[in-house]
């Protein structure tokens, strides 16, 4: 596998020049070309990095931290995965659990609205619930107010956090620089 390496030249204008195809083993090893100021790395073809941002460092090209608009996307993917996949609720108001997933789709977030309007108006009666795993439960309408406050809580809460690790990317200096340090990420959980 080979990654493209672009010297940018110190002079007035930047000029980008490609240098000869590298692997990703001597990227690492690589000395900075006579007159570059700094190096881009196009490492997209590397199933295990993310685009990358390679730096110098006295006379060698190393990695440096991803750039902050990947990792806003990335970010952003990671909160959207987190809202697909969504939580399980207990909707039960006493007694034994009724546990039911459900995720924070807006297409979802659409049904409970429309459910919890059959809730309120409708407390003992049923419905069947069927979730982003295939999962069929009888809730009472009850249940199904409880479960819109919950999941509507739930992601209502993941926003503010996605402003935190938004900004803790966009810090000066930022934070969180790595596609691990989003994957780690302690999102809400309840």
């Amino acid at each position: 596998m080979q990654v493209v390496v672009y010297a940018l030249s110190t002079g007035g204008c930047a000029v980008i020049t490609p240098c000869p195809p590298l692997t990703a083993a001597q990227v690492q090893t690589k000395d900075v070309p006579a007159g570059a100021a700094s190096v881009i790395v196009d490492s997209s073809a590397l199933p295990t990095t993310p685009q990358q941002e390679w730096v110098i460092s006295g006379n060698a090209i190393i990695a440096g931290p991803a750039p902050v608009a990947f990792l806003v996307a990335y970010a952003g993917a990671s909160w959207a995965k987190l809202l697909a996949a969504g939580l399980i609720f207990n909707v039960a108001a006493s007694g034994a659990a009724v546990n039911v997933l459900c995720d924070g789709k807006n297409s979802t977030r659409a049904d409970l609205a429309l459910l919890t309007l059959f809730g309120q108006a409708n407390p003992t009666g049923t419905k069947v619930w069927v979730d982003n795993g295939g999962v069929s439960t009888v809730l009472t309408g009850a249940q199904f107010v409880t479960l819109a406050t919950l999941a509507g809580n739930w992601t209502s809460d993941t926003y503010p956090a996605l402003q935190t690790l938004l900004g803790e990317i966009n810090a000066s200096p930022p934070t969180v620089t790595t596609t691990a340090q989003i994957d780690a990420y302690a999102w809400p959980a309840s």
